[in-house]
């Protein structure tokens, strides 16, 4: 056998190449190279297989390729897991079939195809990074040629880049190959026993498209064949990242190393074989050993490789390609801490920092002699984790012999903080050991230094029990001298040996700004006053008083103390307070009329008629100043006070006892307070005090509201009277058609006819304040609302008219509102022109609208008040066409027929009467509507007879008739007579058309043929 190895040398490209990266690092699938794996040959004479060996170092997922020669054209049977890619033969002398096979991790040494002739020859190739997600041959070609020194595989056309064209060329004599151009060979062999000559060769075709056919020279003319297969590169997409055993990263134990495995896989997580790059290691926490780059992949995987995490938590590792974007990462797991091994001890200044060397960052600050302090000590492993479950008992010890020890204690969760006092400057050390555990190591601290003196001080009420050292102290009030207790500390307690000087300052502690220091105190706290320095001596056991005064008024106090002589030591009082001012003085309220602040008028009036009084809801405004015990201005003072209304003066105790409300609204400046935009929102008078209950609010918590507050002197305050009126509906009102609810088919009322109302309209007063809010206690004697006041307007479209209108009748509710009514004996009435000289109207329906509006005068006497008005009149209207009428708006212009009678003086005689109205057409019409009339009559006797009458008296129209008969009653002369009717009563809105006297005339005769009736019978 002999193989020829071709190694092809290729200068830099440089600017061309990293062009050439950039394109595919970016490209959309990255599709890695094909590489050669290895591979074999063989021949065989006299026998019906061919055997060829499996070249070495495959495995699974590389790509398997076999060249079966058989000098004869008959069939042949591959092995079992093999795919025929293409079969030539040339003639009856020569075949060349290519076989394909993806291996798997079981693959053995050789197989063997089998054929019925006997005389073989072939070759074996095996690559890596081929896409095996599906078929791998991406395309393939194969021509059989005559007899020629040229062997020629025809063109194929890839579709994908970067795919490997494998060539395969046979002739059937022993002379051999020179080579092909442009490819690599993978095997050339010739073998005399089959008079056969092969050649395998490969090359990588970067862009996808037509290759052109391949040519390889033989040295001797005869007949050949030639194959191109053109093999898909995988898809290398990501990594898989796991444990070196496969599957997920198990929980790990902290500094402990171990290893994973990284397997370089296609987008269908097949193993891309031809990766054998590095990786770049990561971790989502920091990696004591293992990160950077790793060893070459080998197949596409990195069966081991180690990593060691000494801090606690959750992890994941990432795995990226040290030449291109692929990465991976692990599942996230946890490292836990390792055995106890050790306690440490985290002393003030220091903090933990597992992993470390140290196992802890910093270095201790100073601590005060005597004065307690918090050590931490934890139980850890042998790189400072904290182990959670350790619950061993621990003891403290110090290099300080006057140390104040804590007990021994057990640790809760693998830790616990103890308190320590050092009093032996200037350093100590602390160490913890394990009381249940002497084999886990001890930790002592560094020297932590200790401040000689230590201790600070503190203030507080002289009433604070003996012994304390913290306390409070209450509300102050400015230009009051007030007393407190200074206390010396040492260690938690009063130190009673204290002997030194000590400076005493009353600190504005409002600005917070700056830390909290040590003492208790900060830097942005300024001085008020500093007292003059004050000695303790030993008699004074630690707490001696002080007096201070202050004559400004401060909301946020406190007390500092220094030490002058002696040790250094310091302290701020634990408590703030407040130094408010005593009292507010010149409170006064004042206009410049009843609608403007000003100074021109003092509202102080009390009566319930005359004098100032001022709109509510209106600004006026509101004097005071803050002073302190010896009346001087606390300009410091910049508060709010309130108005607190104490009592009702007008109307008596107020309508249910209900003060309105009192806004002031403005802050003081400099300790005087100007408010111009002050409002009341009720009506009436009162008694004010001005307080302020916030001033001293950093007391609430230990002062009483009567320490806290600053209060003026009671001041009445007054008269506030309604800023106007409201004017709405209170009912439905209605008129009263025909002016009469006896008779029951009215449906119109006569022009002429007065009307009234049904039901009259009443109309709702409120008095209100600026914000239109009701004034309830615009009542009792501050109501000065009466029927003078009240104006009521009626107007109509359609006819002239007059009215008949009485004083209203005002009721007030007491509640701030009231109401107006009309008086019953109102009327209107439409003018009823003379017929005989003017055209009567025809009939229309009324549209009668009534306004009414009033005013409040009775202020107006004193200059800068003024009328209490109304916002508008109110009009009631119905829906906008007149107040209704309860049965019929018609109105029509009427008049009386009364006609005279005549007849036998042995009958009765009727005289009729009928209502008419001027209707529509102009002319005069029954008023068959009209059944409501009624007028009296008398008879009067001209002649010698009697009658008696139906009706006795009245008579009654019905359907606009009426009918009187009358019946001769005694006749003392001739027979038959005169009588004559007067019609009393007769409304001035149906005046009749003649005279309103008619005459019954009974007996009338024709010559002396005494005829006194003529009458024609028609049967």
């Amino acid at each position: 056998m002999k193989q020829q190895v071709i190694t092809t040398i290729r200068r830099p490209c440089f600017s061309l190449c990293v062009l050439l990266a950039i394109l595919l690092l970016y490209a959309p699938l990255a599709r890695a190279a094909i590489s050669l794996v290895g591979s074999s040959t063989a021949t065989q004479k006299n026998s019906f297989d061919l055997t060829l060996a499996v070249p070495v170092g495959v495995t699974t997922g590389h790509v398997l390729l076999a060249q079966v020669i058989l000098r004869a054209t008959d069939s042949i049977t591959a092995p079992a897991g093999w795919t025929l890619i293409d079969s030539k033969s040339s003639g009856a002398t020569l075949t060349q079939a290519i076989y394909y096979r993806v291996a798997t991790a079981t693959e053995p040494a050789s197989y063997a195809w089998t054929s019925l002739r006997n005389d073989w020859a072939g070759g074996m190739v095996a690559y890596r990074g081929v896409d095996t997600a599906a078929n791998p041959i991406n395309v393939a070609s194969g021509q059989a040629n005559g007899s020629s020194t040229s062997v020629t595989a025809p063109t194929v056309t890839t579709t994908v880049s970067n795919a490997l064209l494998v060539g395969f060329f046979v002739t059937a004599n022993k002379n051999d190959f020179s080579g092909t151009a442009g490819m690599a060979e993978r095997y050339r062999q010739s073998y005399a026993n089959t008079t056969t000559s092969l050649l395998a060769t490969d090359e990588t075709k970067a862009a996808a498209g037509a290759t052109g056919t391949r040519t390889a020279t033989a040295n001797a003319a005869d007949v050949n064949i030639g194959h191109l297969i053109a093999l898909k590169p995988t898809i290398f997409d990501h990594f898989l990242v796991e444990a070196s055993a496969g599957g997920t990263i198990p929980a790990q134990t902290s500094g402990l190393p171990f290893s994973i495995k990284i397997t370089a896989q296609t987008v269908a997580n097949l193993t891309d074989t031809g990766f054998t790059g590095t990786v770049n290691i990561t971790a989502s926490g920091a990696l004591a050993a293992g990160g950077g780059t790793t060893a070459a992949f080998v197949n596409g995987v990195l069966a081991s490789h180690s990593i060691t995490i000494v801090n606690l938590g959750s992890y994941s590792i990432t795995a990226t390609n040290s030449a291109g974007a692929q990465t991976g990462t692990s599942n996230a797991f946890l490292v836990v801490a390792g055995a106890a091994a050790k306690l440490q001890i985290l002393v003030p200044g220091e903090t933990a920092a597992s992993g470390t060397p140290t196992g802890k960052t910093g270095t201790p600050t100073a601590q005060d002699e005597g004065v307690a302090f918090t050590v931490r000590v934890n139980a850890v492993d042998a790189f400072w984790n904290v182990i959670t479950t350790r619950v061993d008992t621990v003891g403290l010890t110090a290099s300080d012999g006057a140390a104040i020890l804590p007990a021994n204690a057990p640790l809760v969760a693998g830790t616990r903080t103890f308190s320590i006092t050092l009093n032996t400057p200037p350093s100590a050390t602390i160490t913890a050991s394990d009381i249940t555990a002497p084999a886990i190591t001890a930790d002592t601290s560094p020297s932590i230094p200790i401040n000689a003196g230590g201790g600070n001080f503190n203030a507080y009420e002289t009433s604070t029990g003996a012994g304390a050292v913290t306390g409070v102290i209450k509300t102050k009030v400015a230009g009051t001298a007030f007393t407190l207790d200074i206390i010396a500390i040492k260690g938690g307690a009063i130190d009673p040996v204290y002997a030194s000087q000590v400076r005493i300052e009353l600190l504005d502690s409002s600005n917070n700004s700056a830390a909290l220091d040590a003492d208790g105190c900060r830097s942005s706290w300024a001085t008020i006053q500093t007292l003059p320095l004050m000695q303790f001596v030993a008699g004074d056991l630690g707490r001696k008083a002080a007096t201070f005064t202050e004559n400004n008024a401060w909301p946020d106090a406190r007390i500092k103390v220094t030490s002058v002589t002696g040790g250094a030591r310091r302290g701020c009082s634990n408590n703030n307070f407040a130094i408010r001012p005593a009292s507010f003085t010149g409170v006064s309220v004042q206009d410049s009329n009843w609608q403007t602040a000003g100074t021109s008028r003092t509202l102080n009036n009390t009566a319930a008629t005359g004098g100032v009084v001022h709109k509510a809801g209106q600004p006026f405004r509101v004097n005071a100043t803050a002073v302190n015990s010896a009346a001087g201005i606390t300009t410091n003072y910049s508060g709010t006070p309130t108005a607190n209304l104490t009592a009702c003066l007008l109307p008596t105790g107020c309508l249910n006892g209900n003060l309105g409300a009192l806004s002031i609204g403005t802050a003081a400046v400099s300790g005087v307070l100007t408010a111009t935009n002050a409002t009341y929102s009720e009506t009436g008078a009162f008694t004010m005090q001005l307080e302020d209950q916030t001033f001293a609010a950093v007391d609430a918590a230990d002062s009483t509201a009567a320490e806290r507050s600053i209060i003026s002197a009671a001041l009445n305050v007054g008269r506030f009277v309604p800023d106007h009126f409201d004017l709405t509906a209170n009912n439905t009102p209605s008129f009263k058609t025909f002016n009469d609810t006896a008779c029951a088919s009215r449906s119109f009322t006569y022009i002429g006819q007065p009307f009234g109302y049904a039901t009259a309209p009443q109309t709702l007063v409120t008095a209100k304040n600026l914000a239109n809010n009701t004034t309830v206690n615009y009542a009792g004697n501050l109501w000065k609302i009466a029927a003078v006041d009240v104006s009521q307007v009626y107007a109509n479209a359609q006819a002239a008219y007059t009215t008949a209108i009485n004083p209203a009748t005002v009721t007030p509710n007491n509640n701030g509102t009231g109401t107006v009514t009309p008086a019953a004996a109102d009327t209107l009435t439409f003018t009823r022109d003379d017929p005989t000289t003017v055209t009567p109207e025809i009939p229309f329906n009324a549209a009668i609208s009534l306004s009414v509006n009033l005013a409040d005068n009775s202020e107006t006497a004193t200059p800068g008040n003024g009328v209490i008005a109304t916002t508008a009149a109110f009009t009631f209207n119905g829906s906008g066409s007149g107040i209704a009428f309860d049965a019929g708006s018609e109105f029509r212009f009427g008049r009386l027929q009364l006609l005279n009678g005549f007849g036998p003086e042995t009958v009765p005689l009727v005289l009729p009467s009928s209502a008419e109205y001027f209707d529509s057409t102009s002319t005069w019409k029954t008023n068959s509507a009209d059944s409501c009339t009624a007028f009296l009559f008398n008879s009067k006797i001209e002649t010698g007879i009697t009658v008696s009458s139906i009706p006795p008296a009245t008579l009654q129209l019905s359907a606009g008739q009426g009918r009187l008969t009358l019946t001769p009653a005694t006749d003392s002369g001739d027979p038959g007579g005169t009588v004559a009717i007067d019609y009393a009563n007769i409304p001035v809105w149906l005046l009749p058309a003649g005279s309103a006297t008619v005459e019954a005339v009974f007996g009338i005769y024709r010559g002396n043929d005494r005829i006194i009736n003529w009458r024609e019978i028609l049967k």
